[in-house]
């Protein structure tokens, strides 16, 4: 079987070695950046994928963004639908825990009793405000933890954010209470992420928003869906209920994580293999490369360069004020050595009449030159 090239861009660091793992396990694949017959691309940092035109393309990507199937052959999202070039993978799928509960259908104790009520654990300071709301409601019941950087009023988790080592920390850290703020970064329908298995995994309770259709992918009967209350009122009321009622309590964490239509639904290694080996049996891309198709991708092309050619000028347009501020201060120094030396203000104007900026910069700064050569003579 010939090898087949691939070659990944514009990737998240995490996710481009789990999904090569899962490949090379399966299929003969070699990497290969300047001659790839399939590429693999997502939103991280840039559009280098479009330099790879007649390669089949294959976007991925963790974050709630659809894809472009003008400029993509196939592509793995998180979204709720159905499409022959298209497969769902949440984000949860690969991290280790997610599998291992898909596998037990059981969350169980990670060895900590919880002596702690509710934790809150995100960097992001800029979130949806229904991330605040929701710490700000339940803090208001019982104080909650916030570990992260956002709303901070705990110790951090023992490693840093996004360092190796750092998923565990926080599992043994949500370990120890009974209850977990799960909310996502955006509301979007599908877009679940590994905040909900880290949760679970950790044995405690969630309180969930953020994908309305989240009882798709998880039992309801597991967690506090906030979709399914009319107001925070109602959601802290329910964690109330749990809270002072150990035997419910004790109930819903005793419920499986997924029920039987979840496990069908379910990403599976199987999937992804599956979805891959229909992908790489085709020897040429199928997105529409001819007049429309053509068009569009060189549009984006076109407003890549604007982009481009507008940092060019922004950074050129701060090279020039950071010119000018120098030459303003020259000349208040060269009115200073006017009233010093009673050089006359028409002298003055006519040598610096009609000179470019570049000229007055270059006179003004030779002339400062001497004048300091000769007061220091």
């Amino acid at each position: 079987m010939q090898p087949i090239k691939l070659a990944f861009t514009d990737t998240d660091r995490f996710i481009h070695p789990a999904l090569l793992k899962i490949l090379k396990a399966h299929f003969n694949v070699v990497i290969d950046e300047d001659d790839a017959q399939f590429v693999v691309f997502s939103i991280y940092p840039g559009f280098d994928f479009l330099k790879h035109r007649n390669a089949i393309r294959i976007f991925q990507s963790e974050e709630s963004i659809i894809p472009d199937f003008n400029l993509c052959d196939f592509a793995f999202g998180y979204a709720n639908m159905i499409f022959d070039r298209y497969m769902r993978l949440p984000n949860y799928f690969f991290f280790d825990n997610y599998h291992e509960l898909r596998t037990a259908n059981r969350s169980t104790s990670r060895g900590v009793a919880p002596d702690r009520f509710c934790n809150y654990i995100y960097s992001n300071l800029h979130p949806h405000p229904m991330r605040g709301a929701l710490f700000e409601a339940l803090n208001a019941y019982r104080p909650v933890h916030s570990h992260g950087r956002h709303l901070n009023n705990a110790e951090p988790i023992e490693t840093p954010t996004a360092t190796e080592g750092w998923n565990d920390a926080k599992l043994r850290t949500q370990a120890r209470y009974k209850f977990s703020i799960v909310a996502e970064n955006s509301a979007v329908r599908g877009y679940t992420t590994e905040k909900m298995t880290d949760a679970l995994f950790s044995h405690t309770v969630p309180i969930y928003w953020g994908n309305e259709e989240v009882d798709l992918d998880f039992n309801p009967r597991r967690f506090i869906n906030v979709h399914s209350f009319s107001s925070l009122d109602e959601v802290v009321a329910e964690v109330r209920r749990l809270d002072s009622d150990d035997d419910a309590y004790s109930r819903m964490l005793a419920e499986p994580v997924f029920t039987p239509d979840n496990l069908v639904r379910a990403p599976t290694e199987e999937k992804v293999v599956a979805f891959m080996g229909r992908v790489f049996n085709h020897s040429e891309p199928v997105r529409n490369q001819v007049f429309w198709g053509a068009w569009y991708e060189e549009r984006i092309k076109g407003l890549l360069d604007d982009r481009e050619n507008l940092r060019h000028a922004r950074a050129e347009t701060d090279n020039l004020r950071g010119r000018l501020a120098a030459m303003e201060a020259d000349l208040r120094c060269l009115a200073e050595l006017k009233d010093r030396r009673s050089v006359p203000s028409s002298t003055l104007k006519a040598r610096l009449a009609g000179l470019s900026p570049r000229r007055v910069l270059r006179s003004v700064l030779q002339r400062v030159r001497r004048k300091l050569l000769e007061w220091n003579g």
